[in-house]
Formats: C-alpha cells, structure tokens, sequence
C-alpha cells in the first residue's frame, strides 16, 4: 500500500509538474502573441504618424514653391503692365503732338471731303444703276404684258373660229 500511495502521490506531482509546464509554455504564447500584437499597433501607429509628417512636409514644400512661383508670376505681369502703361503714354503724347498739329487737322478735314466726296458718287452710281434696272424691268415687263394681250387675242380668235365650226357642225346635223 505504501507503494501505491508513493506511485499515486508521484503521479499527482507528474501531474501538476506537467500542468505547470503547459501551464508555462501557454503563457509563453499568450505573452508572445500580446507582444506581437501590441508591436504591429505601434508600428501601424508610427506608420500612420510618419505619413502625416510626410504628408504635411510635402504640402508646406509645394506651398511654399507655390508661393514663390505666385510672387514671380505676380512680379512678371506688373512689369508687362508697367510696359504696357508707358507704350500707352507715348503713343497718348504722339497723338497729342499731331492733334495740336493744324496741317494734321487740314489733311484730316480734306481725307474727310474726299471720302464725302468718292461717297456721294458711289451713291449717284448706285442710283443710276436701280434706275436703269427699274426700266428694264418695266420693259420687260411691258413686253410681257403685250405677248399675252396678243397671244390672249389669239386664244379668243381660236375660241370663235371653233363656236362658228361647233354651230355649222350642229346645223348639218339637224339637217
């Protein structure tokens, strides 16, 4: 008895010496997978972090290019206006120079009669032409009107010549 007593009680101790090592060997595990789990959500966390950073580097870069690009664009159309402004003053002062000018204003007034002038007859052709073209129409028209008087004449010739035939026609008949 004192045997079996001695193999129950080295079972027992078997026993718990083997659940202790599962017992180990599983918190091992567990311990591993937390581990892992919280690296892989600080590593997501630094990687979402590094990519805001970036993010916004890269926004305050291309802002800060756009910036300067705005500011040359900016400076290039001042100085085409400036340009622009003083051609603009020149030409104002040439044209104020030759207004003052009398033999300008004299050519001008005489450009104008010319122009008057080669208008009116341009005019005078154009009514001679609509006039010549009016009586050629009413020529035509004429001539129209008298073909069909005569050819209205000779229908109506027609017509009696065929009554005095129908009529002569209609006597033998009765006869």
């Amino acid at each position: 008895a004192n045997i079996q007593l001695q193999c129950w009680a080295r079972v027992i101790i078997a026993e718990r010496k083997v659940q202790a090592a599962r017992e180990c060997f599983n918190a091992t595990r567990i311990q591993a997978a937390y581990r892992k789990f919280t690296s892989q959500r600080e590593y997501c966390q630094i990687l979402v972090i590094a990519r805001w950073c970036q993010r916004m580097q890269r926004g305050a870069v291309g802002r800060a290019q756009y910036k300067a690009i705005d500011q040359m664009r900016r400076a290039a159309i001042s100085v085409q206006c400036a340009v622009r402004v003083r051609k603009a003053i020149q030409v104002l002062e040439s044209l104020k120079a030759e207004a003052k000018n009398l033999s300008n204003i004299s050519e001008e007034r005489d450009k104008f009669r010319n122009r008057m002038e080669e208008m009116r007859l341009e005019m005078d052709r154009l009514k001679e032409e609509k006039r010549k073209e009016a009586e050629e129409a009413a020529k035509k028209k004429a001539a129209l009107n008298s073909s069909k008087e005569s050819d209205l004449s000779k229908l109506k010739d027609e017509i009696q010549r065929l009554n005095n035939e129908l009529s002569t026609t209609r006597k033998h008949l009765v006869e």
